[in-house]
């Protein structure tokens, strides 16, 4: 249900347009003053405020204003068609003005569209506030995403670098009766070369190079 506020001095007025209102389907709240009707749409936070311009003490261009630094949807009324008046209220913030005596029809309409913006604005607010929330938590992942990605790129360049600096494997030297091509597999050096007892030069094998199964010194000086 549609909350309408009505602001006025004139007891009467306020008696008629809050009986037309709940005939339509509005739950009207009404204030004889500019301090009662700011009380009160803090109070109820009202879809629409409906404001008399004439009322003694604070001022229906006053009571506008401070409605509008609290996001209030505002319809003025006056007694007469002043220009300079409608000017003014509009440039405040005012979303329509009405002259009094005031069709009850017109006043139903500009109810109606003032409505239609304060239910588009607050959902346009609460999708904000969900989107943002979103964004918020999604960043919030990807934050953690990326420092887990880091410190296991640190954690394995620390490592990489610790075993980069440990003792390296001394070459051992290979006789080329021994061996004609090299490798190291698993950190032990690894030789191709001919089968002992074998009487085909060809025949091949990979045999792990050691000092007990290098020849002597003296031997491998002649090559």
């Amino acid at each position: 249900m549609l909350h309408v506020l009505i602001i006025g001095a004139d007891v009467d007025l306020l008696d008629l347009l809050s009986t037309h209102l709940r005939q339509l389907g509005y739950a009207v709240h009404t204030a004889a003053s500019g301090t009662e009707g700011i009380a009160t749409f803090e109070r109820v936070s009202p879809h629409v405020t409906v404001v008399d311009l004439k009322m003694p003490g604070m001022s229906g261009m006053e009571v506008l204003k401070q409605l509008r630094e609290k996001r209030a949807v505002v319809v003025m009324l006056t007694g007469h068609a002043d220009i300079e008046d409608a000017v003014r209220a509009m440039r405040l913030g005012a979303e329509s003005f009405l002259t009094k005596p005031v069709a009850m029809d017109h006043l139903a309409v500009a109810i109606e569209r003032a409505a239609e913006k304060t239910v588009l604005r607050d959902r346009n607010h609460d999708l904000s506030v969900r989107l943002s929330r979103n964004f918020k938590r999604r960043m919030v992942r990807a934050g953690a995403v990326a420092a887990l990605v880091m410190a296991s790129l640190g954690f394995g360049s620390a490592i990489g670098g610790m075993w980069s600096k440990g003792p390296q494997p001394a070459p051992i030297p290979v006789p080329f009766e021994l061996a004609d091509t090299m490798v190291v597999t698993n950190d032990v050096p690894m030789a191709w070369g001919p089968v002992p007892g074998a009487n085909i030069p060809s025949l091949r094998q990979s045999v792990p190079i050691t000092p007990n199964s290098l020849p002597p010194a003296d031997a491998a000086a002649g090559f």
